[in-house]
């Protein structure tokens, strides 16, 4: 059903790790992770205003280290969500995409927006040094928490890359919370809801807030005299 969703976090979905900073002591879950799913040769992803889209059966190493890259930048704020929404929109049935909600529900940050394209194009063998760089450049603290909203579209496809983007952010000490089809609207505003509002609502209460809205709106409007 529509905004049906769970948490998870490492420890109760994979053995993946001990603490939050092992993936930094040892690299073994992430780059088990990103071995299993490797990039596809000659192809470069690049995110744009609309994150990544492309064919979903290219998409599997993007989802993965995506995950990734949203449990560090989740860290930048230790309690706040960033999201991350599975969805090509509008595009012919057999794409998928993904697009990151920043901590104002809002766009990603253009600096992560580099930062994720270099991230999904960067070789297996080099990917943990460039994460290891990512969090010395940005002074990432792997001791905090982080969390990571997943929404997903109605494609075929999206639940399997949905689960490859939360076991990126779990291999990292992620706590996940999966949302099951929603609209891209509605993943940004699960977002901004729980970090400006602070308030832990699901999709319901945006229904339920939207149809209010509109009808205070129509309120509004009738009370109009007409010019």
């Amino acid at each position: 059903g529509i905004g049906i969703c769970r948490w998870t976090d490492a420890a109760e979905e994979r053995n993946f790790r001990d603490h939050p900073n092992a993936m930094f002591d040892m690299g073994a879950a992430a780059n088990m992770l990103a071995q299993l799913h490797r990039r596809i040769p000659n192809v470069t992803y690049r995110y744009g205003t609309a994150g990544f889209r492309a064919d979903a059966k290219i998409l599997d190493s993007v989802m993965l280290r995506m995950g990734m890259m949203a449990a560090l930048l989740a860290r930048l704020r230790p309690g706040k969500a960033i999201g991350i929404m599975v969805t090509a929109s509008h595009n012919k049935e057999v794409d998928n995409g993904i697009k990151i909600a920043d901590f104002d529900g809002g766009m990603l940050n253009p600096i992560w927006e580099e930062q994720a394209s270099l991230i999904a194009n960067c070789e297996e063998e080099k990917l943990m040094d460039m994460l290891k760089d990512v969090k010395n450049r940005f002074g990432i603290d792997m001791e905090t928490e982080a969390v990571v909203f997943i929404g997903e579209d109605t494609r075929k496809s999206s639940p399997r890359l949905a689960g490859l983007a939360a076991d990126g952010a779990l291999a990292l000490g992620a706590k996940v919370k999966r949302y099951e089809k929603v609209t891209t609207p509605q993943l940004h505003w699960a977002v901004w809801r729980f970090n400006v509002q602070e308030r832990m609502d699901d999709i319901p209460g945006y229904l339920s807030e939207i149809s209010t809205s509109f009808l205070e709106l129509c309120k509004e409007e009738g009370k109009k005299k007409p010019s």
